[in-house]
């Protein structure tokens, strides 16, 4: 993986890993209290994170970015809008619906799926030379993205869930 790359890889690993432990760390009965404003309670926000990232995977698993090189990387101004909201806990972002958790899961359960999601994640990482190279195709709302702009995505989620973790 690229020298850069792996560097911010490796802090949003310590970042998830984090998140899990102060999960962990909630008295069972916390772990599954959704809050009165309808946000996830603490263990549908990893599922939640699972979720997202493995439907981010769909389209890397479409268009490897080993189908992707020579193509110029083009994220739109949606994609860009969505990274900055979310670098912007304060004011709520809407989710979509095939990220929202539909059955409730043990925090393991949901632990165990967003590590898998991230060790493929990884391994698409590791088919990029540069971080300004094209890594993941989206649909037409959010473009062709680098695997920088990617990073910069998974960073900005991250950032956004950590500030509005739930309050139990």
């Amino acid at each position: 993986m690229h020298p850069q790359l792996e560097k911010r890889w490796k802090s949003l690993e310590n970042r998830r890993e984090v998140l899990v432990e102060r999960v962990s760390a909630l008295p069972e009965v916390r772990r599954n209290h959704r809050p009165p404003d309808g946000t996830f309670s603490p263990i549908e926000l990893i599922q939640h994170f699972a979720l997202a990232e493995a439907g981010n995977l769909e389209f890397m698993r479409k268009a490897p970015p080993k189908s992707l090189v020579g193509l110029n990387p083009k994220p739109t101004f949606f994609f860009h809008r969505t990274v900055e909201s979310l670098r912007s806990p304060s004011k709520a972002v809407a989710t979509l619906p095939s990220m929202k958790p539909k059955s409730p899961a043990t925090l393991e359960l949901a632990a165990e799926r967003w590590a898998e999601v991230r060790v493929e994640t990884g391994e698409f990482l590791e088919q990029v030379r540069d971080p300004h190279d094209a890594m993941v195709r989206f649909n037409i709302m959010f473009g062709l993205a680098s695997a920088s702009d990617y990073l910069d995505l998974l960073e900005a989620h991250t950032l956004y869930h950590e500030e509005r973790f739930p309050k139990v």
